[in-house]
């Protein structure tokens, strides 16, 4: 879990049971990658759970979900997801 207010930059999480990251309110998150992560668990390479993150450039591969968004105000922008099991990208409505 990447808790509010932090920077996850640079990193891979690849091969986990649950979400490759689940993230909290108004933190960064660039330029990581998300590989192979919920293993049928209905997870997501990344996870915005919390609202205000800007989330940017960032690759998500293979997971159950690409990205899935439920916060708010997020600014998300250059991200590429692919080859997802459920889907690419998934967001509750607001």
């Amino acid at each position: 879990d990447i808790g509010d207010h932090s920077t996850l930059t640079n990193s891979t999480a690849i091969s986990n049971t649950g979400q490759g990251a689940r993230v909290g309110s108004t933190c960064s998150v660039a330029s990581n990658t998300f590989r192979l992560n919920g293993a049928a668990s209905d997870s997501a390479g990344l996870w915005i759970q919390g609202n205000g993150n800007r989330v940017e450039s960032n690759d998500m591969t293979g997971n159950d979900w690409g990205l899935w968004v439920d916060g708010t105000d997020n600014i998300i922008i250059r991200n590429s997801a692919r080859a997802n099991t459920i889907a690419n990208y998934g967001a509750v409505a607001a």
